[in-house]
């Protein structure tokens, strides 16, 4: 960040892009991901969970017409309205799904919402984790969502596209192998199928404690 931060390219960068791609295996090595994993770094949570819909919105041939749907739980950042909107998807393309008792994704009401958009002829360009919510810390049960995401894709043929917002509790996965169990059995099972999913924000600036404006 001192010296060049311009790592668009390893011509602009050698030193740098070398660096990042370094961090970045660590990153999805602890995240669960395969070691080659593609992936980079952002100047916040936001940009990346940008991405991430980006890239979900341009795998929907005609979505300008189809007009796809991000669903997301109410606990979600507010970054996935901007997202839509800047993204031309428009702000009704996020729909949200209910919470349960735990204030946690709802997985019966994502169900529900994924018929409705069904019914409407509205694909679902990708389905929404959160990783440690910004006001409560909870864990969405992400296990049970990519277990909803892998039968739909079985009896429909339909591939959801799963991305988990670990902006703020995603470096809690550094410490999913310890030898003194620190989870409760719903969140330590949320954690272990993070590496199942599509595509994953992290935020290096809060739990990673990097003293500058970073995400991945």
């Amino acid at each position: 960040s001192l010296h060049n931060p311009n790592n668009i390219s390893s011509e602009s960068a050698p030193v740098g892009v070398q660096i990042e791609r370094e961090a970045i295996e660590e990153l999805t090595r602890m995240i669960g991901f395969p070691a080659q994993a593609p992936g980079h770094f952002t100047s916040c949570g936001s940009i990346a969970n940008f991405e991430a819909a980006l890239r979900a919105r341009d795998r929907i041939p005609d979505w300008q017409k189809l007009r796809p749907v991000i669903l997301a739980p109410a606990n979600k950042h507010y970054s996935w309205v901007k997202a839509a909107h800047l993204l031309g998807l428009g702000f009704d393309s996020v729909k949200t799904v209910n919470l349960d008792r735990n204030a946690v994704l709802d997985v019966t009401d994502l169900e529900r919402k994924i018929e409705d958009c069904r019914a409407e002829g509205r694909p679902v360009a990708m389905v929404v984790s959160v990783l440690g919510t910004t006001e409560l810390g909870n864990f969405d049960p992400v296990d049970q969502v990519q277990d909803f995401v892998d039968r739909y894709r079985e009896s429909s043929g339909i591939d959801l596209w799963h991305h988990v917002d670990g902006a703020y509790g995603g470096f809690f996965l550094s410490l999913r192998n310890s030898p003194v169990q620190v989870f409760s059995p719903r969140a330590h099972a949320a954690l272990s199928a993070v590496g199942r999913v599509n595509s994953f924000t992290i935020d290096p600036h809060k739990l990673g404690y990097v003293p500058y404006a970073c995400g991945a």
